[in-house]
């Protein structure tokens, strides 16, 4: 998403972080499971 930034605070660097946690957080989908031809999920949630 372009918003017109010109610079990179620690604001957009922290809310990155934070965006990426929660996405690590996700189940993965059979899609990607099919696309990838293995399980992906952490070690922890298998």
């Amino acid at each position: 998403m372009d918003v017109g930034a010109t610079t990179i605070n620690e604001e957009m660097k922290r809310a990155c972080v934070y965006a990426l946690a929660d996405l690590a957080m996700e189940e993965v989908t059979e899609e990607v499971v099919a696309a990838y031809g293995k399980n992906l999920n952490s070690a922890r949630n298998t």
